[in-house]
């Protein structure tokens, strides 16, 4: 299967069972479309440099997605998803995550291994996350504030060539747009190689 990022026209191809996988762990936060685009992200970049971070788990089925797709691709990058879970009560706009069930999901696909939960909010957690991710998932709070420190505290750790997938980039969510915007402003370090609901950025130095 060939997808083709809408920015750089940079072709991506994925094995056929990564639409299977999309299919199975879509959800009411995170449909196929947007898990194949999330593929496309791990697919590109370097194959065994740094962990994938995941800021917003909420039930774990995207981490799930995740780490079936990294076994699908023979990475053996880990997953780490941090979430609040029931440190903050369910905003606007902004779910509650649920250990519980995060657990229940991983278990379910075998994968204690590779997915790991760290219970926190995020800026409090920036300190114990290694500085080499490759993959960094921003989908915690939906504030400006909130996605400007998200931002601000891990974007520097992803390695060069490795990918910020921004999620939940629409007018829907203001403060999303606002603070991925302001974050790619007169930057020649990244460059954005897709850009719908969702925002693709390339880490390049």
């Amino acid at each position: 299967m060939e997808f083709c990022l809408n920015r750089s026209g940079e072709a991506v191809v994925l094995p056929d069972a990564v639409l299977e996988l999309a299919r199975d762990h879509a959800s009411s936060v995170a449909n196929p479309n947007e898990l194949v685009t999330l593929a496309c992200a791990v697919a590109i970049c370097p194959p065994s440099d740094g962990v994938v971070v995941e800021i917003g788990t909420y039930q774990g089925r995207t981490a799930c997605f995740l780490g079936r797709l990294l076994r699908l691709l023979g990475r053996t990058a880990p997953v780490l998803s941090i979430d609040a879970f029931d440190l903050l009560e369910e905003q606007q706009g902004n779910v509650r995550g649920n250990h519980a069930e995060y657990q229940k999901n991983v278990s379910a696909y075998h994968l204690e291994r590779i997915c790991m939960a760290l219970s926190g909010l995020s800026d409090a957690a920036a300190r114990l996350v290694p500085e080499r991710v490759s993959v960094l998932v921003v989908d915690g709070g939906h504030t400006y504030e909130v996605v400007g420190r998200d931002l601000a505290l891990y974007a520097h750790k992803v390695v060069p060539g490795g990918v910020i997938f921004i999620d939940d980039y629409s007018p829907a969510f203001p403060g999303v747009v606002r603070a991925a915007d302001e974050f790619l402003q007169d930057r020649a370090d990244v460059e954005v190689l897709h850009r719908t609901r969702n925002l693709l950025v390339r880490r390049l130095r």
